[in-house]
């Protein structure tokens, strides 16, 4: 993630907060890194190789 994106997650990371201080803080923290890799993880629960 890379310029609005990160602005855009800080948003959303700061909707999720219980209060307003940790709201202000969680939308900041995307804007640290110039850069953000992000993993999404999707397991398919009828593929026969995931054990349930």
């Amino acid at each position: 993630m890379t310029g609005n994106e990160r602005a855009r997650l800080g948003d959303e990371l700061a909707e999720a907060a219980a209060s307003p201080e940790q709201a202000r803080r969680a939308a900041t923290k995307p804007l640290r890194a110039p850069l953000l890799l992000s993993i999404v993880h999707c397991p398919a629960p009828d593929h026969p190789k995931v054990p349930e």
